[in-house]
């Protein structure tokens, strides 16, 4: 083996050639480099760097031995040629890569910027609802197992999201994959699809909400949850008359005419936002719910401040229905409270024509002089006293007013047709009031 390391080796090959004999057939070479360049001449095989030095020579067996110098010589000086040209047209390239890359890259960079621009817009436009203003409920089953492209593929196909990729995509960047559940939902072409990951995460739709408004009477209470769909008419009212809630102790024991019709459960039930399943929601399941919330709330939520009023808690949830009916601020509620409890007090008479319009199932439309007339102990115009039980289910801000009234030197009020409170000391001022802002 024989081995080259510059150009002006092969001079020195040449004077020494003569001392080349049988090695010579046997010399082989292999080439490592890259960028390297190789040329045969004669069964002479050259390989030279791209940096003009001898990597390897190769002589074919058949060679004769005579002629093995002039073909290295010969070799060697187009090797040499074919590399220079080779290394040449390699810094042309780079050269025109520079040049390629200076002039163009910030257009490539304002491209690649508007190409993450579109992107992002197109992402976000994917996850918008469906048809916003289509409030229509869907019912939707997850089977359990079912994947988070599986998922999307169900979603995509009862039309309440616009693209299953992209649900699959959102998953993803939320670290959402293993925490959407199975089940049976109730959704909506008008909620976006993070909204209905988010219903899927927590295991219940927003169509499966339920609102129970400050107020709300046992009967009204059931008209909403029939409404949606999740009780038929008249079954939460016939459960809260006849199911067995005696594992609340904290109910008053009401006489037999008032427990039929519900009353009972009146004042107890608390007003707030419940999430249901339909398909395993009952009237007594769900009446179970609101107790429970209430004995959470109230009774245990207020009980520094029960133990030290000295009404009852009966007394105060009466006192906070007719306070939530009475009333349309918080700001009102707590003068509300003083007036009535003093009233009270006084033996005036609550006088509370809410307590008549719950007695005679007429809510909003204006009393008639029969209906204030007739002899029932909700008419606390005629009776000075409480109620026989809460005319409705009172919200927590109403409750706490009737702990914690505020004093004034007021026995009267009265809201005008803009549904502005206006105060009175005496009777006097009251009937002023009446004819002021009443016509």
């Amino acid at each position: 083996m024989i081995s080259f390391s510059k150009a002006k080796d092969m001079f020195r090959l040449q004077r020494e050639a003569k001392k080349i004999k049988k090695e010579l057939r046997n010399i082989h070479v292999e080439a490592e480099a890259h960028g390297s360049t190789a040329l045969t001449t004669g069964g002479v095989k050259v390989v030279v760097s791209a940096e003009m030095e001898v990597i390897s020579v190769t002589i074919a067996p058949e060679v004769p031995q005579g002629s093995i110098p002039a073909l290295l010589i010969d070799a060697l000086n187009r090797a040499l040629k074919k590399a220079q040209v080779v290394s040449s047209q390699k810094m042309q390239g780079v050269s025109a890569l520079y040049t390629f890359v200076v002039r163009r890259l910030p257009r490539l960079i304002i491209g690649l910027l508007i190409l993450a621009l579109v992107g992002v817009l197109w992402y976000r436009l994917e996850l918008r609802p469906v048809n916003a203003s289509d409030q229509a409920g869907i019912l939707v089953s997850i089977p359990t197992g079912s994947s988070v492209q599986g998922i999307g593929t169900i979603l995509r196909s009862k039309s309440l999201i616009r693209s299953g990729p992209v649900f699959d995509l959102y998953a993803r960047l939320h670290h959402l994959q293993g925490s959407l559940k199975a089940g049976t939902f109730y959704l909506r072409p008008s909620m976006s699809m993070p909204e209905i990951a988010q219903a899927l995460v927590r295991g219940y739709s927003e169509a499966a909400v339920v609102t129970i408004p400050e107020g709300f009477t046992v009967k009204e209470i059931d008209g909403l949850l029939a409404g949606k769909g999740l009780v038929k008419s008249g079954e939460l009212l016939a459960c809260a008359q006849a199911c067995d809630f005696s594992a609340f102790s904290f109910l008053p024991q009401r006489k037999e005419r008032l427990a039929l019709r519900g009353r009972s459960l009146e004042g107890y039930l608390f007003p707030d936002t419940y999430f249901v399943v339909h398909d395993t929601l009952t009237p007594r399941s769900f009446l179970e719910r609101l107790l429970s919330t209430f004995q959470k709330r109230v009774v245990d939520g207020l009980k520094t401040d029960l133990a030290g009023s000295k009404h009852s808690l009966d007394q105060i949830v009466t006192m906070a229905s007719l306070i939530e009916k009475e009333t349309k601020t918080d700001v009102e509620r707590p003068i509300v409270a003083g007036i009535l409890w003093k009233r009270l007090d006084a033996k005036m008479g609550l006088g509370a024509d809410a307590s008549i319009r719950y007695a005679i199932g007429k809510p909003n439309d204006p009393l008639t002089e029969s209906d204030l007339a007739i002899d029932s102990p909700y008419n606390l115009r005629k009776f000075r006293d409480f109620p026989p039980t809460p005319i409705g289910n009172p919200g927590l801000a109403s409750i706490q007013a009737a702990l914690h009234p505020n004093e004034s030197p007021y026995f009267y009020y009265l809201h005008d047709s803009n549904g502005v409170i206006h105060y009175a000391m005496t009777n006097e001022e009251q009937n002023l009031n009446r004819a002021k802002y009443l016509r």
